[in-house]
């Protein structure tokens, strides 16, 4: 029996913040926009917001990656 790929795990930061949830939805334009759930604040729309950085990382990926090609803070 040949093993089954693991479901990606996606870690997301928004201007450096670790997110618990982010949505896509329906615009008031019909397209489609992003919005961010932080803790404090609740959702945040992130999309066409130039003052805001979404940075995403898949996690299950980034774990199969050799430990010489992992990059180390304060090298």
């Amino acid at each position: 029996m040949e093993p089954r790929p693991s479901i990606p795990e996606f870690r997301f930061r928004l201007n450096g913040i670790f997110l618990p949830e982010i949505n896509v939805r329906r615009g008031p334009d019909g397209g489609n926009g992003l919005a961010a759930k932080d803790r404090e604040l609740g959702w945040i729309v992130v999309h066409d917001r130039s003052d805001l950085i979404l940075e995403w990382r898949d996690e299950t990926a980034w774990a199969l990656l050799p430990m010489e090609n992992v990059p180390s803070v304060g090298r």
